[in-house]
């Protein structure tokens, strides 16, 4: 019966050790991540230009990010490979500029907790 106490006791340990331990890679990408947790993180302006944008067009836009740590060099790194461009920081809200295709990989990010674009103040002429 020892044996056999044993070998349960070590089964729970590694189970409980496999529960509990973190994840391989904490960095979501758009793979990873859920596409309905994706989309609730952009703005409904933000799919809505999506959904409306012609499949050979891909402009550049103005977004606020809302992100849940400071901003460091890693991240504006993260951003830049998306093809952001931090154009500045105050505490929890990042201006960028980003090709607009590129919006589901910044919501992506798990540094990133809201993505909304910028939208003229008055109607184009």
């Amino acid at each position: 019966m020892k044996g056999w106490s044993r070998i349960a006791l070590v089964g729970l340990l590694v189970l409980l050790y496999a529960c509990t331990s973190p994840s391989t890679s904490t960095r979501q990408n758009e793979e990873e991540a859920p596409v309905n947790e994706i989309n609730s993180k952009l703005s409904s302006q933000a799919r809505m230009m999506l959904d409306e944008l012609p499949e050979d067009s891909n402009p550049t836009v103005g977004a606020l990010v809302e992100v849940n740590r400071p901003v460091g060099s890693a991240e504006r790194e993260t951003l830049a490979d998306i093809g952001a461009v931090v154009q500045s920081t105050t505490g929890r809200v990042v201006t960028i500029q980003v090709p607009i295709r590129s919006l589901h990989q910044v919501a992506a990010l798990d540094f990133v907790t809201y993505v909304e674009v910028s939208t003229p103040m008055s109607p184009e002429e």
